[in-house]
């Protein structure tokens, strides 16, 4: 049988003063003042700042508490997990530039990727299946693709809209039954010679992940199509604008203390 304990608080007094008794009585329990001080990957005086700036303005009486909480840790307030857990800012973000606004005059597509290194492949493939055209991009679980690029000149990038979904334990449950994201862009790839036959594809494919999903393609064509499950939403005019861009993604980690996923 699996115990767990469990713990019931009254705190009172001004917010400093609740968040000093809150202190004072997790530090008492054996692993929480270290767990509740130790800080948040990636979170420095800068995101201190930002999140304080916040808190001040929309969550009044809250840095008070946590300045209380963090007096009684004996730690500095931006130590505190709270402010690392709770300010969340953009990660994951691509665009895609037509021809007219490149020196080159080729359309361009660009992407910044900050998901978690242990569970990145770190390999760059290039593809040549029977009857599919031929792409290069980066794999996952050496099958499925982040993004890339085909010999038509498609290119499809991704970004996770929102917490990723997934199997694993720390990820949010899909809402419908489908395709995991890799499984698409790979599809995408080999499939599809333009933007055209891409939205076409995806338009009844059952896709699980939420994703912002960008493409463009030599013929100065681009999308930027969001899709949360169960739901996809068109995206509204595919010629006459310059540039899409998408940045979306919150900063999150995991659950608990362990991990560096940045999403």
């Amino acid at each position: 049988m699996k115990t767990i304990h469990t713990h019931a608080l009254e705190l009172s007094g001004s917010s400093y003063e609740a968040g000093r008794l809150l202190g004072s009585r997790l530090a008492s329990v054996p692993g929480l003042k270290k767990r509740f001080s130790s800080g948040f990957p990636g979170f420095g005086l800068t995101q201190f700042n930002q999140a304080s700036q916040c808190f001040r303005r929309w969550c009044p009486g809250l840095t008070q508490e946590l300045a209380g909480f963090a007096d009684a840790l004996g730690c500095a307030p931006e130590q505190v997990l709270y402010y690392g857990m709770t300010w969340l800012t953009p990660r994951c973000s691509h665009l895609a530039l037509l021809p007219s606004m490149t020196a080159s005059g080729h359309p361009m597509a660009a992407r910044n990727y900050e998901f978690n290194d242990e569970a990145e492949d770190f390999t760059v493939i290039k593809t040549r299946i029977t009857g599919k055209y031929t792409h290069i991009g980066t794999s996952v679980l050496g099958i499925g693709r982040d993004d890339g690029i085909n010999e038509m000149g498609l290119t499809v990038t991704l970004s996770s809209s929102g917490f990723p979904v997934g199997p694993l334990p720390e990820m949010r449950r899909p809402a419908v039954a489908g395709l995991q994201f890799w499984a698409v862009v790979r599809t995408l790839l080999e499939n599809c010679r333009d933007v055209k036959e891409a939205l076409s594809m995806l338009k009844d494919m059952p896709v699980a992940y939420n994703l912002h999903r960008g493409g463009c393609r030599q013929g100065g064509r681009i999308f930027l199509l969001p899709l949360k499950p169960p739901v996809l939403r068109r995206p509204r005019g595919e010629r006459g604008q310059l540039y899409k861009k998408a940045a979306p993604v919150p900063c999150c980690q995991g659950t608990g203390l362990h991990g560096e996923t940045r999403h």
